[in-house]
């Protein structure tokens, strides 16, 4: 496609045509919309006034990048280096998973049980921060804290927080080795979405996923799929306060092998939670 006098209807029938065997026709008419407003802040309604407008070379050719990235099924959330969650805006890259509409299910539910409550939270595995920024944001009554592994990542989380206007405190902090690096803060609620995508299911994600998402945030062993679990019930023995609660987002496949962990370790009034979708995603549990 020549980059000249290109109108806006050209750039569109030019992504829909370049992308019509890789995306359902909806998804990629979405693309069209989202590349708009990315490079220009142009609406959908816009775009229909001003179809015959003539785009500059230059976002011609921008808009060429980022749909020959979309045919290699990179995420469009990594394309533009940022994303939306719980309604807040964060920054992104490619060191940390993309927030999915199941862990804003999760941060609801701990903000409905918990929103008249001065409580201190910590967030184990923070990626992105967006759990903690969440909660930060409103619960704002609220003291919380975040861990991950990747220096990375808690760059990225601490930039989230500053851009939302929060205060979260971050620490760089391998849960898989707590017993040799103990902590001894007690908090009122530890949340996690941890690594639990067991290595058999690599073949039925999606290539955005597969080929793009950091591993290390995604992936468990099959022979101990509850690696992180296990450790963070173990952690919470020792840093939950009397009575506090673990939530937890969960592999589909794995809810009752999830609660019987817990049980385990004697947690209590474990109650597991269904999703939009109807599929067992979040669990709540009370340590003795």
């Amino acid at each position: 496609m020549n980059e000249t006098h290109k109108t806006i209807s050209d750039i569109v029938a030019y992504i829909k045509v370049k992308l019509l065997n890789s995306y359902p026709e909806h998804e990629i008419e979405n693309f069209s919309y989202l590349i708009f407003e990315y490079l220009l802040n142009y609406t959908k309604i816009d775009l229909h006034i001003h179809s015959n407008e003539i785009i500059s070379n230059s976002i011609v050719k921008k808009i060429f990048e980022i749909t020959n990235d979309l045919k290699k099924n990179k995420p469009i959330q990594y394309i533009f280096g940022k994303t939306e969650f719980y309604g807040l805006p964060f920054k992104l890259s490619s060191n940390v998973m993309i927030p999915r509409q199941e862990t804003e299910e999760l941060v609801n539910w701990i903000i409905k049980e918990n929103s008249k409550k001065n409580i201190k939270i910590l967030d184990i595995g923070t990626g992105s921060g967006c759990i903690a920024v969440a909660l930060a944001k409103f619960l704002n009554n609220s003291t919380i804290e975040a861990m991950d592994i990747s220096e990375k990542a808690i760059d990225l989380a601490e930039n989230n927080a500053k851009l939302n206007k929060v205060y979260v405190k971050f620490y760089l902090y391998n849960i898989l080795q707590h017993e040799e690096n103990q902590m001894h803060t007690k908090y009122d609620i530890i949340v996690s979405n941890p690594p639990y995508i067991k290595e058999s299911e690599k073949s039925i994600l999606p290539l955005n996923v597969l080929n793009y998402e950091p591993k290390e945030a995604l992936f468990v062993p099959d022979s101990d799929p509850l690696m992180f679990y296990r450790a963070i019930a173990k952690f919470g023995l020792q840093n939950l306060s009397k009575k506090g609660k673990i939530y937890f987002e969960i592999n589909e496949s794995l809810p009752d092998d999830v609660k019987n962990e817990l049980f385990k370790y004697r947690y209590k009034k474990i109650e597991t939670r269904k999703d939009i979708n109807g599929k067992y995603r979040m669990v709540k549990a009370y340590r003795n």
